[in-house]
């Protein structure tokens, strides 16, 4: 298997990725409303690390355009072909008013996480990654550690200090489709 080809959306840990567009609607309507409740749900959105780009339909569904990031150029592919712009680099110096990085920065490494939170020009960053449990070394839930494709294995405060250190204010997130758990950090990062 090549890194982020058909077969890693279709078996192993995301045996069910593509079957998962409901998830993607329930979780882009609730994001919606949080996010227009707050006065921030400007277009275009950018969704890094957007797959196929189920979460960019659920958005052009509500009435907000947005964009996508995506290496997997299968993926990208299959964004595309649902008429999404999809670039396989961040857009230098473009803004985005909301990004969205769900189950994503996880997957970089320490020096291309540090450049993306550089680089990112935008107002809100909604994140979602797995986290290590303190003085452990490993993802305290099991379908995190089944991804060989995970490289950062950080716990909840060591990812609040690395997005904060970027100049962000984080609010965790406790909403019913993305909330923060044992495993699990998810939230809501207000550039200052």
């Amino acid at each position: 298997m090549t890194e982020y080809d058909e077969s890693y959306y279709k078996t192993g840990n995301y045996e069910d990725y593509l079957d998962r567009q409901q998830e993607f609607k329930e979780l882009a309507s609730e994001l919606h409303g949080l996010l227009s409740s707050l006065d921030h749900m400007d277009g275009p959105i950018l969704d890094f690390g957007c797959a196929v780009g189920m979460l960019l339909d659920a958005f052009r569904d509500l009435g907000v355009e947005g964009e996508g990031v995506e290496i997997s150029e299968w993926a990208r592919q299959q964004a595309q072909d649902k008429r999404h712009t999809v670039h396989e680099e961040l857009p230098d110096s473009h803004y985005y008013p909301v990004t969205f990085a769900l189950d994503v920065l996880e997957h970089l490494d320490e020096d291309q996480l540090e450049e993306f939170l550089y680089n990112l020009n935008t107002k809100v960053l909604v994140f979602r990654v797995p986290t290590v449990e303190d003085g452990e070394d490993d993802y305290y839930l099991e379908a995190a550690r089944n991804d060989p494709t995970h490289k950062i294995r950080w716990s909840y405060e060591e990812w609040n200090y690395e997005i904060e250190n970027h100049c962000y204010f984080v609010v965790p997130l406790m909403l019913p489709n993305i909330y923060c758990a044992d495993g699990a950090y998810c939230g809501l990062a207000f550039k200052l």
